[in-house]
């Protein structure tokens, strides 16, 4: 290294003794080194490829001893983990210039880290994309494929949205996220609670404000109007009037809650209690007057956490990803 860096007499050389890899190999040695590893670690399975236990890797720097692989993970993060997620993400940081300008993102450390509001959505959304892209290029390069299946981009939205799972809690991001309510929450004029139902009610109540992506057709509701859910397509919990006439589908102001309310529903853990909002001055994203496709309303929702956990649990996410992964090796180029 010493005979190679830049600030010595390496940029006098026309040649160098050793290649670049050696080079790279090296500089990861030192880095072990310093930051208390073990030293040279064995080669690992390859990207796509199932362990001697039948497990699966995952992710760069998973088979080069780079700094975050394995268990010698950087422990420059302290986020909470998830022991059962399928495999381990990066945590990645932005570089920016002095202006501000984003040049680029650098990995700071890698582990089965839940995702935080401390670190940036957008950056944890890559993370997992990494995650599940690295997957599929095992499988593919395991089976020799010269072009990935037609099936691929199919598959990596559903892989993508099940690993996103795996790294949020959602209980406690709805602490940080909504507003907590106690009884059967409510506004106090429609959904007050007795005292005796206020003794009783253990469970926990969080509201956040929503909206209502409209549907054809779809009228303006009245404020205080009810809505009730009638049921989730491709991860979009649709929703209904008393009726039973379908009026569009549920939506938030924050991206982030997407990922933190509709799997509580896919995974039945929650129940819901919607009302349509009073109608204000400030214009809604897309709003459009009128009736029909494209208009949003207000709403507001509160969701209530059952202790009783039935149907699918995120204990199954895990059970879902392999089963995909093991439809995807048997896909055709």
């Amino acid at each position: 290294m010493l005979q190679t860096h830049p600030d010595g007499e390496a940029w006098e050389r026309e040649s160098y003794a050793y290649s670049a890899p050696e080079i790279n190999q090296a500089y990861a040695f030192l880095t072990r080194q310093r930051a208390g590893g073990a030293g040279v670690w064995k080669d690992g399975p390859r990207d796509g490829e199932k362990d001697r236990d039948g497990g699966w890797e995952s992710g760069p720097d998973s088979r080069d001893g780079g700094p975050g692989a394995g268990k010698h993970a950087w422990s420059a993060w302290d986020a909470p983990l998830n022991g059962n997620a399928f495999c381990e993400r990066e945590i990645l940081h932005n570089v920016e210039d002095e202006d501000g300008t984003v040049l680029g993102n650098f990995c700071v450390a890698k582990g089965k880290f839940l995702w935080t509001v401390q670190e940036d959505f957008s950056l944890f959304l890559r993370s997992v994309y990494r995650c599940c892209q690295a997957l599929l290029d095992g499988i593919d390069r395991n089976r020799g494929r010269e072009a990935p299946p037609e099936e691929r981009q199919r598959i990596l939205a559903e892989l993508y949205y099940l690993m996103a799972q795996q790294f949020i809690d959602a209980t406690a991001l709805l602490e940080q996220m909504a507003e907590e309510r106690t009884g059967t929450g409510g506004t106090p004029e429609t959904m007050r609670a007795t005292a005796d139902q206020a003794e009783t009610d253990s469970c926990r109540v969080f509201y956040l404000p929503a909206m209502l992506e409209c549907g054809a057709g779809t009228p303006v509701l009245p404020s205080g109007e009810p809505l009730y859910p009638a049921g989730v397509r491709r991860h979009r919990l649709y929703l209904r009037d008393r009726m039973g006439h379908n009026l569009g589908y549920l939506s938030f102001g924050d991206d982030r809650l997407y990922y933190v309310v509709i799997p509580l529903f896919e995974q039945r853990r929650v129940r819901v209690r919607i009302r349509a909002a009073e109608r204000t001055k400030e214009r809604l994203p897309k709003a459009a007057a009128g009736t029909g496709a494209g208009r949003c309303q207000r709403l507001h929702l509160w969701l209530r956490m059952e202790e009783r956990q039935d149907g699918g649990a995120p204990e199954n996410l895990r059970l879902q990803i392999e089963r995909l992964l093991e439809a995807y090796g048997k896909e055709r180029a």
